[in-house]
């Protein structure tokens, strides 16, 4: 068996994507302070009826949000652990951590996870790619090619990546294992991550603190008075 720490594959990162919660974490909170009775309570007591604004100014500093995107990642790390195996791809995938850059200029998040291997899983993949070769090419040659602004740091020669003789071979250093289970999960299914996305369990308001909302509303409403 062979043990690879690599990336988590389909996996877009945070910013910009489907799994950023703006949108889908504004729409839960209002929500939740329309039905459950105890919300709609301390909108009551606090005379709070303009629930949208009171949501603007109070909700995005209330939101456990390193909680809730870790909670994702380990449940897309799962789902697609589940997927690989059921594909007889790997042996088993372990979440890592997750990874945010300074800036979203030039990068998103990334999940680091652990990938063991068996001799018959390196044998599927090598038979998948040798079934599916011009698209993996294909692949290869349009992810991997530099161009101005963008230094790839990997071959784009798809004939390198399969080569157990060449150092670019896919199991010889870490970025590589993650980018061939991708590419595998990219032609296997249409719109493997939107649909990863619908197959995950996350409610985005079990990260909110109501209480300190409400807190940060009457702060908010003093200053204003």
């Amino acid at each position: 068996m062979k043990k690879i720490e690599t990336w988590l594959p389909c996996f877009s990162g945070f910013y910009n994507t489907i799994w950023d919660n703006g949108e889908s974490l504004r729409y839960d909170t209002r929500q939740d302070f329309e039905e459950v009775d105890y919300l709609i309570g301390l909108l009551k007591v606090n005379k709070i009826e303009d629930i949208d604004n009171f949501i603007n100014e109070t909700l995005w500093n209330n939101v456990d949000s390193k909680g809730r995107d870790n909670d994702i990642v380990k449940s897309l790390s799962s789902y697609v652990e589940d997927v690989l195996i059921d594909l007889k791809l790997i042996k088993s995938l372990k979440f890592g951590k997750l990874c945010s850059p300074a800036y979203y200029n030039f990068s998103n998040d990334s999940a680091g996870v652990e990938i063991v291997l068996t001799a018959e899983n390196v044998r599927n993949i090598h038979e998948y790619i040798d079934n599916n070769r011009d698209k993996f090419f294909e692949h290869i040659k349009s992810h991997y090619t530099s161009y101005d602004g963008f230094w790839s740091g990997h071959s784009n020669y798809a004939s390198n990546w399969i080569d157990k003789d060449n150092e670019e071979y896919f199991l010889n250093e870490s970025h590589k294992l993650g980018a061939v289970l991708q590419f595998i999960l990219m032609n296997e299914y249409d719109d493997f991550e939107v649909n990863s996305y619908y197959e995950i369990e996350h409610y985005e308001s079990e990260y909110v603190n109501y209480e300190g909302m409400i807190t940060d509303w009457l702060k908010y409403k003093t200053i204003k008075e």
